[in-house]
């Protein structure tokens, strides 16, 4: 009788814990979410444009993000950027965000890829082409999220037109 009641017990008490503990978690750590955005444009030599949002897509979570002309507000997380230009050959481009900023340069066949990490809060993403004979061409692909990792997304989840 006794070995039931402290068994009972012992099985309460880790009951509360595991509870209070869920509880405690709930309250220290906010919401979890990562989405993802397109963007795209064309900007011309000896120019600057701003980027526009064109496509979303939520990974996982809840996220409070929202697109206000072509600006991303979100409550605080790492941004990723995954940049491509299409250009003329050899030219300098500039992609800034939020203060952040990376120099990329065209190769022979005219395409340049860089990669941008940094903090925000509301942000839009400017390109600024130093110049060559011809328009150039980005896509920008941002993954927003709060968390320190980076989770998979599934292969089949859908992009949202904005």
């Amino acid at each position: 009788m006794r070995c039931c009641f402290l068994l009972f017990f012992g099985l309460v008490a880790v009951f509360v814990q595991i509870r209070l503990r869920q509880q405690r978690d709930a309250l220290k750590f906010p919401d979890k979410f990562s989405v993802a955005y397109e963007l795209c444009g064309t900007v011309d030599p000896q120019q600057t444009a701003v980027l526009n949002v064109t496509k979303e897509r939520v990974v996982y979570g809840n996220p409070r993000v929202r697109v206000d002309n072509h600006t991303i507000l979100t409550p605080g997380a790492v941004a990723t950027l995954h940049i491509q230009t299409t250009a003329p050959p050899m030219t300098f481009h500039r992609y800034a965000a939020n203060g952040c900023s990376v120099t990329a340069l065209t190769n022979n066949l005219g395409v340049a890829h860089s990669e941008l990490t940094c903090e925000v809060q509301a942000f839009y993403v400017t390109h600024t082409y130093d110049g060559g004979d011809g328009p150039a061409e980005s896509l920008v692909h941002v993954s927003l999220r709060n968390l320190h990792y980076i989770a998979e997304a599934a292969v089949d989840s859908d992009w949202v037109l904005l």
